[in-house]
């Protein structure tokens, strides 16, 4: 099929009777120009282990198995996993696909055969931070990874301390990985169109940040970030960590890396919050 015509894809999904699901956020890229961007992007070798989220009716797949890569897909849309078995599967012996939500069969598959040397993800917009919090907290790791998300998404996952796209998740990307967004994707390259422009973000290994409690961090940054206008102090008065650490102990973890209460999360670097993490599993 040709993947770059509408048309095609709507008579194949017919033949196969998946209609699309708009929970799902099924919108296939039409483009071969953008397909070969983000794979050049990626930059795999012949005989690589590659994971793909995402990979809908495979038309990134189809690419990435005849570079040479050995592939695992992830999908949740059976309809789609059937296709992409009896195509792909009966061509290519280095493909295997995954049904379920990737955000639990990621998991699963690292705790069988350890992490790829390569990701890519299309992912949907309603789940996106959801499956990059995972894939980053649970410690699955790569050379490189190459997602495409919504680009408000992407703006905060690059963003830094004292920018309005600053997040709780800003630091959880910034903590775990390098991040770069590469280009912008107009609604016009998908079929159906979104309503919203695309970003393709590069993730690479960050060792900068030695992390003594990962759990502690991310539930440090959410308090922190809770009520963006309060300062650092007033969003630990009365939260889960003061309750059981104790206030005292909190300030103190600030006062012994020179970090003053009085000013907002939004203030600190990623650097900041793994400081006062680390301090405080002492």
């Amino acid at each position: 099929m040709n993947h770059n015509s509408p048309r095609d894809i709507s008579a194949l999904l017919e033949e196969l009777g998946a209609g699309l699901k708009k929970r799902w956020g099924q919108n296939f890229l039409i483009s071969g120009d953008v397909r070969t961007r983000i794979l050049d992007l990626l930059n795999v070798e012949a005989g690589a282990n590659v994971w793909e989220i995402g990979p809908g009716l495979g038309s990134m797949t189809e690419e990435l198995l005849e570079r040479g890569a050995r592939v695992t897909a992830f999908e949740i849309d059976w309809a789609f996993v059937r296709f992409l078995g009896d195509t792909l599967g009966a061509r290519f012996e280095q493909f295997r696909v995954v049904q379920g939500d990737a955000a639990k069969t990621l998991v699963e598959v690292q705790a069988e055969q350890g992490s790829p040397e390569y990701l890519l993800g299309n992912l949907p917009y309603s789940v996106a931070s959801a499956i990059v919090a995972v894939v980053l907290e649970s410690g699955i790791s790569a050379r490189r990874m190459v997602v495409m998300v919504q680009r408000e998404l992407a703006n905060r996952m690059v963003a830094g301390p004292g920018t309005k796209d600053y997040s709780a998740f800003s630091v959880l990307c910034g903590s775990r990985a390098r991040m770069r967004k590469a280009f912008d994707v107009t609604p016009g390259c998908f079929y159906p169109a979104p309503e919203v422009v695309s970003s393709v973000v590069e993730i690479l290994p960050n060792t900068e940040h030695e992390i003594s409690d990962p759990v502690l961090l991310s539930r440090l940054v959410r308090e922190l970030f809770s009520s963006r206008r309060k300062t650092i102090r007033n969003n630990l008065k009365g939260s889960a960590l003061a309750a059981e650490y104790g206030m005292e102990r909190l300030i103190a973890a600030f006062d012994a890396t020179a970090l003053e209460t009085s000013i907002r999360a939004e203030a600190l670097s990623v650097k900041d919050f793994v400081r006062v993490a680390n301090t405080l599993a002492g």
